[in-house]
Protein backbone atom coordinates (compact mmCIF):
# COMPACT_ATOMS: atom_id res chain seq x y z
CA UNK A 1 0.00 0.00 0.00
CA UNK A 2 1.29 3.41 -0.98
CA UNK A 3 -0.21 6.25 1.11
CA UNK A 4 0.16 9.84 -0.03
CA UNK A 5 0.60 12.85 2.22
CA UNK A 6 -2.17 15.42 2.49
CA UNK A 7 -3.21 16.38 -1.03
CA UNK A 8 -3.40 20.21 -1.58
CA UNK A 9 -2.97 20.26 -5.34
CA UNK A 10 -2.87 17.98 -8.34
CA UNK A 11 0.04 15.56 -8.15
CA UNK A 12 1.23 12.33 -9.67
CA UNK A 13 2.35 9.03 -8.23
CA UNK A 14 4.99 7.08 -10.17
CA UNK A 15 5.92 3.43 -9.53
CA UNK A 16 8.96 1.59 -10.94
CA UNK A 17 9.72 -2.10 -10.71
CA UNK A 18 12.96 -4.09 -10.44
CA UNK A 19 13.05 -7.80 -11.23
CA UNK A 20 14.00 -9.83 -8.15
CA UNK A 21 17.12 -11.97 -8.22
CA UNK A 22 17.99 -14.95 -6.07
CA UNK A 23 21.15 -16.78 -5.07
CA UNK A 24 21.50 -20.38 -6.17
CA UNK A 25 24.27 -22.17 -4.27
CA UNK A 26 26.02 -25.40 -5.29
CA UNK A 27 27.94 -27.93 -3.21
CA UNK A 28 29.68 -31.20 -4.12
CA UNK A 29 30.48 -34.32 -2.17
CA UNK A 30 33.68 -36.32 -2.37
CA UNK A 31 35.11 -37.59 -5.67
CA UNK A 32 33.95 -34.77 -7.92
CA UNK A 33 33.30 -31.04 -8.31
CA UNK A 34 30.52 -28.64 -9.28
CA UNK A 35 31.13 -25.13 -10.53
CA UNK A 36 30.54 -22.33 -9.95
CA UNK A 37 29.67 -22.54 -6.25
CA UNK A 38 26.89 -19.94 -6.59
CA UNK A 39 25.02 -17.83 -9.14
CA UNK A 40 22.72 -14.83 -8.90
CA UNK A 41 19.67 -15.58 -11.04
CA UNK A 42 16.82 -13.27 -12.09
CA UNK A 43 13.28 -14.29 -11.17
CA UNK A 44 11.93 -16.81 -13.66
CA UNK A 45 15.28 -17.50 -15.32
CA UNK A 46 17.23 -20.78 -15.33
CA UNK A 47 20.93 -21.31 -14.77
CA UNK A 48 23.52 -24.03 -15.28
CA UNK A 49 26.35 -25.66 -13.35
CA UNK A 50 29.18 -27.86 -14.57
CA UNK A 51 29.49 -31.22 -12.78
CA UNK A 52 32.78 -33.12 -13.07
CA UNK A 53 33.16 -36.60 -11.52
CA UNK A 54 36.60 -38.06 -10.90
CA UNK A 55 37.66 -40.94 -13.10
CA UNK A 56 35.66 -44.07 -12.29
CA UNK A 57 32.76 -42.16 -10.71
CA UNK A 58 29.33 -40.99 -11.89
CA UNK A 59 27.39 -37.94 -10.76
CA UNK A 60 23.93 -37.50 -9.25
CA UNK A 61 22.59 -33.96 -8.78
CA UNK A 62 19.50 -32.68 -6.97
CA UNK A 63 17.99 -29.30 -6.16
CA UNK A 64 16.20 -26.37 -7.81
CA UNK A 65 14.12 -28.76 -9.94
CA UNK A 66 16.91 -29.30 -12.44
CA UNK A 67 18.11 -32.00 -14.80
CA UNK A 68 21.59 -33.35 -15.52
CA UNK A 69 22.60 -33.82 -19.15
CA UNK A 70 26.16 -35.01 -19.60
CA UNK A 71 28.17 -32.76 -17.27
CA UNK A 72 25.69 -29.84 -17.34
CA UNK A 73 23.04 -29.39 -14.66
CA UNK A 74 20.25 -26.99 -15.68
CA UNK A 75 17.86 -25.68 -13.04
CA UNK A 76 14.15 -25.12 -13.45
CA UNK A 77 12.89 -21.52 -13.49
CA UNK A 78 14.14 -19.87 -10.29
CA UNK A 79 11.50 -18.16 -8.12
CA UNK A 80 13.32 -18.25 -4.76
CA UNK A 81 16.77 -18.94 -3.37
CA UNK A 82 17.61 -22.63 -3.62
CA UNK A 83 20.55 -25.05 -3.42
CA UNK A 84 22.03 -27.62 -5.80
CA UNK A 85 23.86 -30.67 -4.40
CA UNK A 86 26.09 -33.02 -6.38
CA UNK A 87 27.11 -36.47 -5.14
CA UNK A 88 29.37 -39.00 -6.79
CA UNK A 89 29.24 -42.79 -6.78
CA UNK A 90 31.75 -45.37 -7.88
CA UNK A 91 30.99 -46.89 -11.30
CA UNK A 92 30.98 -50.67 -11.70
CA UNK A 93 34.12 -51.84 -13.53
CA UNK A 94 33.90 -52.95 -17.13
CA UNK A 95 33.58 -56.61 -18.11
CA UNK A 96 36.91 -58.33 -18.90
CA UNK A 97 37.01 -59.64 -22.47
CA UNK A 98 38.86 -62.11 -24.68
CA UNK A 99 39.20 -64.53 -21.79
CA UNK A 100 41.19 -67.67 -22.61
CA UNK A 101 42.28 -70.75 -20.68
CA UNK A 102 45.02 -73.15 -21.74
CA UNK A 103 46.74 -76.07 -20.08
CA UNK A 104 50.50 -75.48 -19.89
CA UNK A 105 51.13 -78.62 -17.86
CA UNK A 106 49.11 -81.43 -16.32
CA UNK A 107 48.76 -79.36 -13.14
CA UNK A 108 48.66 -75.80 -14.40
CA UNK A 109 46.01 -73.87 -16.33
CA UNK A 110 46.94 -70.43 -17.63
CA UNK A 111 44.15 -67.85 -17.75
CA UNK A 112 44.50 -64.60 -19.73
CA UNK A 113 42.05 -61.73 -20.23
CA UNK A 114 41.85 -58.10 -21.28
CA UNK A 115 41.33 -55.46 -18.59
CA UNK A 116 39.05 -52.60 -19.72
CA UNK A 117 38.65 -50.82 -16.38
CA UNK A 118 40.64 -48.21 -14.53
CA UNK A 119 38.67 -48.47 -11.29
CA UNK A 120 38.65 -52.16 -10.38
CA UNK A 121 40.11 -53.28 -7.07
CA UNK A 122 40.34 -56.97 -7.94
CA UNK A 123 39.41 -59.71 -10.41
CA UNK A 124 37.29 -62.64 -9.23
CA UNK A 125 38.16 -65.92 -10.96
CA UNK A 126 35.67 -68.78 -10.96
CA UNK A 127 35.87 -72.40 -12.09
CA UNK A 128 33.51 -75.31 -12.45
CA UNK A 129 34.12 -78.92 -13.36
CA UNK A 130 32.03 -80.14 -16.28
CA UNK A 131 29.10 -78.38 -17.89
CA UNK A 132 26.80 -79.38 -15.04
CA UNK A 133 29.22 -78.38 -12.29
CA UNK A 134 28.82 -75.59 -9.75
CA UNK A 135 30.76 -72.36 -10.06
CA UNK A 136 33.29 -71.75 -7.28
CA UNK A 137 35.45 -68.68 -6.82
CA UNK A 138 38.97 -70.04 -6.80
CA UNK A 139 41.01 -66.84 -6.63
CA UNK A 140 41.01 -63.07 -6.32
CA UNK A 141 43.66 -61.39 -8.45
CA UNK A 142 44.88 -57.82 -7.83
CA UNK A 143 43.80 -54.81 -9.87
CA UNK A 144 45.43 -54.47 -13.31
CA UNK A 145 46.09 -58.20 -13.51
CA UNK A 146 45.68 -59.84 -16.92
CA UNK A 147 47.00 -63.36 -16.21
CA UNK A 148 46.46 -66.00 -13.54
CA UNK A 149 47.85 -69.53 -13.27
CA UNK A 150 45.60 -72.11 -11.62
CA UNK A 151 47.09 -75.17 -9.95
CA UNK A 152 44.76 -78.07 -10.63
CA UNK A 153 45.05 -81.85 -10.96
CA UNK A 154 44.09 -83.49 -14.23
CA UNK A 155 40.64 -85.03 -14.06
CA UNK A 156 38.15 -86.78 -16.27
CA UNK A 157 35.99 -83.69 -16.86
CA UNK A 158 36.42 -80.41 -18.64
CA UNK A 159 37.43 -77.38 -16.59
CA UNK A 160 35.42 -74.23 -17.31
CA UNK A 161 36.54 -70.77 -16.20
CA UNK A 162 35.19 -67.22 -16.12
CA UNK A 163 36.35 -63.92 -14.60
CA UNK A 164 34.83 -60.61 -13.58
CA UNK A 165 36.16 -57.31 -12.26
CA UNK A 166 35.11 -55.93 -8.87
CA UNK A 167 35.30 -52.78 -6.76
CA UNK A 168 33.44 -51.30 -3.78
CA UNK A 169 30.38 -50.63 -5.97
CA UNK A 170 30.03 -54.31 -6.87
CA UNK A 171 31.10 -56.62 -9.67
CA UNK A 172 31.02 -56.37 -13.43
CA UNK A 173 29.33 -58.93 -15.58
CA UNK A 174 31.22 -62.11 -16.32
CA UNK A 175 33.62 -62.58 -19.18
CA UNK A 176 33.08 -65.24 -21.78
CA UNK A 177 33.61 -68.77 -20.50
CA UNK A 178 36.86 -70.54 -21.36
CA UNK A 179 37.13 -74.33 -21.44
CA UNK A 180 40.10 -76.64 -20.97
CA UNK A 181 39.11 -80.14 -22.01
CA UNK A 182 40.07 -83.19 -19.97
CA UNK A 183 41.67 -84.71 -23.06
CA UNK A 184 43.82 -81.64 -23.53
CA UNK A 185 44.99 -81.77 -19.91
CA UNK A 186 45.99 -85.43 -20.14
CA UNK A 187 48.10 -84.83 -23.22
CA UNK A 188 50.52 -82.75 -21.17
CA UNK A 189 53.25 -84.21 -19.03
CA UNK A 190 52.72 -83.97 -15.28
CA UNK A 191 54.56 -81.14 -13.56
CA UNK A 192 54.37 -78.65 -10.73
CA UNK A 193 53.50 -74.97 -10.98
CA UNK A 194 52.63 -72.05 -8.78
CA UNK A 195 50.07 -69.26 -8.98
CA UNK A 196 51.27 -66.03 -10.57
CA UNK A 197 49.87 -62.72 -11.68
CA UNK A 198 50.83 -60.63 -14.68
CA UNK A 199 50.16 -56.91 -14.49
CA UNK A 200 48.83 -54.94 -17.44
CA UNK A 201 52.26 -53.29 -17.65
CA UNK A 202 53.83 -56.70 -18.26
CA UNK A 203 55.31 -57.10 -14.77
CA UNK A 204 55.00 -60.38 -12.85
Amino acid sequence: TYTTGPITAACAVSASFTLNSYTVTATAGANGTISPTSRSVAHGATTTFTVTPETGYSASVTGCGGTLTGTTYTTDAITAACAVTASFGLILPSVPTNFTASAVSATRIQLIWEDHSDNESAFQIERKTGADGTWDQIATAPANTILYADNVTVGMSDLIYRVRAANDAGSSGYSNEAVVTAAGQRRLAAGRSHSLYLGSDGSL
